[in-house]
């Protein structure tokens, strides 16, 4: 007697969805090998080892496990849930519907070098100078849209 009913090869399942079922690891998924979408999310999954059978989904050759939704499970709360995730499944693309890049993080860009703190504080700069230039812009609009002009109240 199997004690998972998903025992079988399934050749062309291609996403499964067990949310919300108490699941506390990945261990029934490991021979999925056609899974490009494992939706596990609201379960009991507490550690990278309890992901660790999925791994082989991601690192064999045409690997094709490319998402995996895990939110509300314990293991989401580790700090670096995503990058662990990446590094365990190279072949992910995107984790809990965002998309992820070389880091692990939401960047779809590869992993560089970091910034310099003085590039860092030139780009925090022209973001300000920016959100300053788009607040004057709407207060512009918002007074001419009461029938000021130039933030000037003209009274008859």
């Amino acid at each position: 007697m199997c004690s998972t009913g998903l025992a079988l090869k399934f050749e062309v399942l291609t996403t499964l969805d067990l949310s919300r079922n108490r699941l506390t690891s990945c261990r029934p998924f490991a021979h999925l090998d056609t899974l490009n979408e494992l939706w596990i999310s609201s379960n009991e999954i507490a550690t990278f080892e309890d992901v660790g059978y999925i791994s082989i989904l991601g690192t064999r050759e045409g690997a094709c496990l490319t998402e995996v939704y895990m939110e509300h499970n314990p293991i989401y709360n580790d700090f670096e849930y995503r990058k662990k995730l990446k590094d365990m499944i190279p072949s992910l693309g995107k984790i809990d519907a965002n998309d992820i890049g070389a880091t692990g993080y939401g960047s779809a860009l590869p992993a560089s070098p970091s910034p310099s703190p003085e590039a860092m504080i030139e780009q925090m700069r022209i973001l300000q100078e920016k959100a300053v230039q788009r607040a004057k812009k709407e207060q512009d609009k918002g007074a001419k849209g009461n029938g000021e002009e130039g933030g000037e109240v003209h009274q008859e």
